[in-house]
């Protein structure tokens, strides 16, 4: 994310002459635009990027699922992840909104991107959907998450984050 960050100058979400949009809405995952930077560029070279994620060329590509958005704790999701990016009021990743790092302004050490969902959450990996949560039933929200659930902050940082933690806490967390 930082890699693609400092090439482009924007988080990987938001309309740009790399992300496209059709209707107000990405057409493929930030995780297939990370492709590159996750030294999986021969897959990323085989994506139409100006097709939706589920048009035929790019359907043909979700069994090619990258070890890194593969959960190990969750066996039999297949081409599904639980590696959701946080999007929600305040988040980063709201698919409408194109940001910066300097957007961040709670600090990236405060501010969670990414999420270990619960299986119950999982998408196909390459279909431009992530984990919105509800600021009055964040937890629930998560899905069926193990405790602690793992998140990773904007600055790069992975931390277990326990099911019990106070509700605003982590709605601090999940906004920038």
């Amino acid at each position: 994310i930082h890699t693609f960050h400092s090439v482009y100058r924007q988080f990987p979400v938001g309309e740009s002459r790399v992300i496209k949009y059709r209707n107000g809405h990405p057409l493929l995952s930030w995780r297939v635009h990370l492709l590159p930077f996750i030294e999986k560029v021969e897959l990323y070279k085989q994506f139409k990027l100006d097709e939706a994620w589920d048009s035929p060329d790019n359907l043909k590509l979700l069994e090619q699922i990258p070890e890194i958005y593969q959960n190990q704790d969750y066996k039999g999701l297949g081409n599904h992840t639980t590696v959701l990016a946080i999007n929600g009021p305040g988040a980063v990743f709201n698919p409408s909104e194109k940001l910066h790092m300097r957007d961040v302004t709670d600090g990236t050490s405060q501010t969670v991107l990414i999420i270990n969902a619960g299986p119950d959450k999982a998408v196909p990996w390459t279909k431009p959907q992530d984990l919105t949560y509800q600021p009055n039933a964040i937890v629930e929200s998560l899905g069926d998450v193990q405790d602690p659930f793992v998140v990773m902050f904007a600055d790069g940082a992975i931390y277990p984050v326990s099911k019990t933690v106070d509700e605003r806490m982590l709605l601090r967390m999940f906004q920038r």
